[in-house]
């Protein structure tokens, strides 16, 4: 069986606002964090959304639509990758 990674809150930073708390833009995010489109989880609650772009996200192995407005929020330990467009923009 395949071990897919498991990423922390820890692993990201922005501003200092909280060692457990993490909020970018998903510009932002996406410039030191490629792995987005490899299948990962996360230890801790995630909340995207999607003001400008389209793609697909696929979650737990079901695939979702992401257009302008999208607004997705995963649990800790859901597996999930996306295939964006290059002018997608959002906040993560």
């Amino acid at each position: 069986m395949k071990k897919y990674p498991v990423y922390s809150v820890q692993n990201f930073s922005c501003n200092d606002i909280h060692r457990d708390f993490y909020v970018n833009t998903f510009k932002e995010h996406l410039k030191d964090h490629s792995f987005v489109e490899e299948p990962h989880r996360h230890d801790s609650y995630l909340m995207v959304f999607f003001t400008k772009g389209s793609g697909q996200h696929e979650v737990d192995f079901d695939q979702f639509e992401i257009k302008k407005g999208s607004l997705f929020v995963l649990q800790p330990g859901q597996m999930h990758h996306w295939n964006l467009s290059e002018d997608i923009e959002g906040f993560v």
